[in-house]
Formats: structure tokens, sequence, C-alpha cells
């Protein structure tokens, strides 16, 4: 007796259902109606870009963007088929929760692997699609794409079509040797033992306030006092300390040629490319003759590793990289590596020799044995934080130099003064007020940084391997 009729029933029914279906329509209006009549509660007639009333009232209309919904994480994934079976709605309810456990970061770092090598960076797709759509195009950019596990190639792009000349001072141009002070129509060539004693002195200066200031290998007082004058009554034989003053004469003329606006108009890049890959063009950098001279003795002294020939090696690779000889510049930096690694073997093997240069403990000698310790210290650091920028970098390998950084201090710059000449003495000075040495120990730390911020993000790869995606 107390059931509704069905006309009753049916009446109620189709009325829930229409305000269902008006709540509905409702809730669509208002998501995508315009702000303005969001905040006068009116419809919007959802015109686009400008709705009927903003166009009326000239007033801006945004309709903003859609706000994403939020899934409840407890909420399970439902079918609306009724095939599924409730072991796949299992299985799918679980995927989507392990997913929401690791969130979009945790996806992302999953699917792709810490990299710091530029060719390795050079191949994600999107780098890639930028480099390729470079006008004009990017020369050599296909070999470093055909082959990304060879980081070398990076360094050989270019590399063959600058090839440098190989004449010494005997072809220097006319106006090079009146720089030089010889007479440019002299009968007999020139050689280096014709060269002023105070031409070169002066280049030097040019060099350890300048290059040696940014790489502190070299110690001015020691070379100035032994090394320079040893070479001038050798007369510029063989050996490694006459190939050491060499590059310092060519390091020399570079910076004179960058001060004084000459630059490197040689080495800019030419309006058209070879057509042949074997036609090769000769570049005359600054300095060049005197880096040919270093080149002719080098191999005479390329088998020993005394405190010289580490230098040397430094000072070519410097001299190359200026020239943009990538690749030999890279080859005289792991040379440089491989002679400081034997030099400090011999002194392993006699430790107290060892310790004595470094702390400068012996009874003789004491301020020029400290200073021979120390320029060691100096040539350590600088091949290992170039072993590390290149190894970061194009993933270059190391010598495992990195293995005696226990046993090698930091550099110490020591104060000492020796010498009577008072010009050497006010250079000393303006060294120590440039403060060359602390910038040179910050470049030491930072290198330390790196390397442990790269090797906490090898190891956080290695601890949390990437996961399959399912």
């Amino acid at each position: 007796m107390d059931a509704e009729p069905s006309s009753v029933a049916s009446s109620w029914a189709g009325s829930a259902a229409g305000k269902s279906a008006y709540r509905k329509e409702r809730g669509h209006i208002a998501q995508r109606a315009c702000e303005v009549c969001r905040r006068r509660k009116q419809k919007c007639d959802e015109e686009k870009p400008t709705c009927g009333y903003c166009l009326k009232a000239q007033l801006e209309c945004d309709y903003g963007s859609p706000k994403p919904t939020n899934i409840p994480a407890s909420l399970p994934i439902e079918y609306s088929g009724g095939s599924s079976s409730s072991s796949d709605r299992a299985s799918s309810t679980a995927i989507l929760q392990h997913s929401r456990r690791l969130g979009p970061t945790s996806q992302h770092q999953a699917a792709r692997r810490y990299a710091s090598a530029a060719n390795k960076i050079m191949a994600w797709p999107a780098v890639r699609q930028t480099l390729e759509n470079v006008r004009p195009k990017i020369p050599g950019l296909q070999a470093i794409f055909q082959r990304p596990d060879f980081s070398s190639v990076l360094l050989e792009q270019r590399g063959d079509a600058r090839r440098l000349p190989r004449g010494g001072v005997e072809s220097m141009a006319s106006q090079d040797r009146i720089a030089l002070g010889i007479a440019p129509d002299g009968p007999s060539p020139v050689q280096m033992t014709t060269i002023s004693p105070h031409i070169l002195e002066d280049h030097a200066r040019i060099y350890f306030n300048t290059f040696n200031r940014i790489h502190p290998v070299l110690d001015r007082q020691h070379f100035m006092g032994v090394v320079f004058p040893r070479v001038l009554m050798n007369n510029f034989d063989e050996d490694a300390s006459s190939t050491l003053l060499c590059l310092v004469l060519a390091l020399a003329e570079v910076a004179i040629a960058d001060v004084s606006g000459r630059g490197f108009l040689s080495f800019q890049d030419q309006p058209r490319e070879p057509d042949d890959t074997t036609e090769r063009t000769e570049h005359r950098p600054p300095g060049i003759e005197f880096f040919n001279e270093a080149r002719r003795r080098l191999g005479f002294s390329m088998g020993g590793y005394s405190l010289e020939n580490v230098q040397m090696y430094i000072l070519t690779g410097l001299y190359y990289e200026s020239c943009s000889q990538h690749t030999e510049s890279w080859k005289m930096t792991i040379s440089a590596s491989l002679a400081c690694h034997a030099l400090i073997a011999k002194y392993e093997l006699q430790q107290d020799s060892l310790t004595a240069r470094l702390t400068g403990t012996y009874s003789s000698h004491t301020e020029l044995n400290a200073a021979h310790g120390d320029q060691i210290c100096r040539a350590f650091w600088y091949c290992s934080i170039a072993e590390t920028s290149l190894q970061l970098e194009l993933q270059l390998p190391l010598t495992g130099l990195d293995k005696l950084e226990p046993s090698i201090q930091m550099p110490q710059f020591p104060e000492y003064i020796t010498t009577t000449d008072q010009l050497l003495r006010a250079q000393m000075y303006n060294d120590r007020m440039s403060h060359y040495g602390e910038i040179f120990v910050y470049q030491i730390s930072l290198r330390n940084l790196s390397v442990k911020v790269y090797d906490g993000l090898e190891q956080g790869e290695l601890s949390h391997p990437r996961q399959p995606v399912t």
C-alpha cells in the first residue's frame, strides 16, 4: 500500500535525472567559462577568442587553463568493459600505485643516465636536432653522431686543414727580424745564438707576466737564475732546458700578438670550406719560428723524465692549444702526465730525497731544493687539472696520475729571494701581488670538488640502477 505508483516513481526518476544532467551541464559551462563571466556568475557563450559579453564590454577575455583532476591514490583503476578479469585490474592497480610512489622525477631519472661528456650530451635527440638545424652547417658534425663513443672525434675536427709551417728562426719575415733587433737583409741566416740576450730576457719576462700567472708551472727566479744562463752558455744545444726556453719565447710572442691587437687573423674561419678533404692550408701563428726550434730539439730529450721534460711537454701543449691544435695538445698533456709520473716514481725510490725537496730540509741549497720540489707539485697538479677536465668533458682516459694524489701536497710558492738583480726582485714582488699562487690553489680545490661531485653521481647511478619500464 505504501509503495508509490509507477507513474509517480517514473516522474521522480526523470526529474532526478534531469537535475543531475543540469548540474553536469552547469559544471561543464562553469569549467569552460571565461574569467569575467565566472566573476559575474553569468552564463558565457564560450566564443573564442573573446566571448560575447567581453566583446561588447571591451574587456580582456581569458579562459585560463583547465585544471587537472586529482585521482585519489586509494582508488583502483575501473574499466567500463566487462571483459577484464579481476587479476588484470589488480595488476594495473599495483602498477599505477608504484608509478605514483616513484613520481615523475623518479621516472625521468630511471629513463636516462647522468652524462657529463660533451659527445654524450650532443647525442641527445633534442640537442642533436638543435645542432643539425644550425645554419651555416657545423662542419664534421655527422662524424660525431656516427661515432658517439669516440670522444676524440671532437678533438680532430678541422685539425687536418690547419697545418703549421716547419721553418725555424731562419724563415722569419723582415718585420719579425726587426722586432728582434736583427737586420732584415743580413747576409747570414738567423740563428738562436744571433738574437740579443736582452731581447730573449725581455721575452721571458713577458711570458712570466702573462702565461705563467695563469699556468704557474715555472718558477721565475729559478728559470732566470739557473735555466736561462745555462742555455745561453751552451749556445742553445739540444737539451730539455734549451727546448723549454724556446717554448717560453714562442708563448711570449703569442702574448705580444694578443696585447698588440694582431691576434690570430690567419686562424679566423674562412668563408668557404675546402672542397677536397686532402687540401691543407698553411697558417702562421705568432711565435711559430721559436716553436719550431723547440720541436727540432724535442726529439733529443723526449725520453727523459726530468722536471724540465715535464715542463716542456706542458708548454708545448699550451702552444698547440693556442693554435687550435686540440689533438696535439691532448697528446702533449698525456706526455707531461707520464713524464711527471716517472719523475715522482724516481723520487719515491729515495723517499727521503722526495720529502726533502718538497719541504726544503736539505742542509745545503735549501731554497733551491724547496723551489725544485714546489715546481714538481705545480707540474703534478697542472697535469691533474688538465686530465680531469678532459676526462669529465670528453671522457678521455686518465693516465693513473690521480693515484699519486695522497702523496703530493699543495704547491706552497715559497717566497725565497736569493737574487741580487733589483729588476728581477721587483718582478717577483709583482708576482706575489697578483696572487697567482692562491688562484692556482683555488683551481686545484675546485678540481677536487668537481671530482667528488662526479664520483658521487656515478656511485648514485650504480647504487640505484635503472628499473625496467612496465
